[in-house]
């Protein structure tokens, strides 16, 4: 069952860290609100033209070695990276300290089946942390993700076309996930536009661009 369907039909109260999650999106809308000239009022990241040499796990921020060639990814299970919504500041803080060029900014879930409501808060919460970022002087290479056709009215807002963009093969393992990924990736392109598209996960035929190994495949290969 999906973790927002309890939620859905009352059959159970939120957790801690749910509660935390929702007063976080409160905390955040006072701590900086760029809304109300944008479309759907999505915080909007800026392009930016780049191509790191190489990525580690937003998971591993503290533990990797950093420098400028090197960025971020948070191409990770939501609740590794919920803690960059919850304090983003407290994290901005680390990628200045361990010395990281930047970050792709956090691709939160958009499942198939997740209603269009949490979808776009989803777009929304990625947008806002890396415009937020972007603000404060770290650079950021928005993440883009969708789910189906009806996806597409939300989820490439928040982007200025012409930049860099990072997506994600991670997961699509089937000939219906390889059709709902072309999908959204010609959409995406003919919305956005890219310079660059950064691919973390093994390579789709069909899908051109600048390919990272997932950190598993690096282990695996030494």
């Amino acid at each position: 069952m999906p973790p927002w369907a309890c939620l859905a039909d009352g059959t159970r109260p939120m957790t801690p860290k749910e509660d935390r999650a929702i007063n976080a999106a409160l905390h955040n809308m006072a701590l900086w609100n760029p809304c109300g000239c944008f479309e759907m009022d999505m915080p909007v990241i800026m392009a930016v033209d780049v191509e790191p040499d190489e990525l580690v796990g937003f998971n591993y921020l503290l533990n990797a070695k950093g420098g400028p060639s090197k960025w971020l990814h948070c191409f990770l299970h939501d609740r590794q990276i919920q803690r960059i919504w919850n304090n983003p500041n407290a994290y901005m803080a680390a990628i200045r300290r361990q010395g990281y060029g930047g970050i792709f900014s956090p691709d939160f879930s958009l499942y198939m089946d997740m209603p269009l409501p949490l979808q776009i808060f989803n777009t929304y919460r990625s947008r806002w942390v890396g415009a937020y970022m972007q603000a404060h002087g770290i650079p950021v290479v928005p993440t883009v993700g969708w789910a189906g056709p009806a996806s597409f009215d939300f989820c490439f807002l928040g982007i200025e076309p012409g930049g860099t963009v990072a997506i994600s093969t991670i997961g699509i393992k089937t000939d219906a996930a390889r059709a709902v990924f072309f999908a959204g990736y010609e959409a995406m392109t003919e919305r956005l536009k890219p310079s660059r598209v950064l691919i973390y996960g093994r390579t789709l035929e069909g899908l051109g661009g600048r390919y990272y190994p997932p950190c598993y495949e690096k282990l695996r290969h030494g």
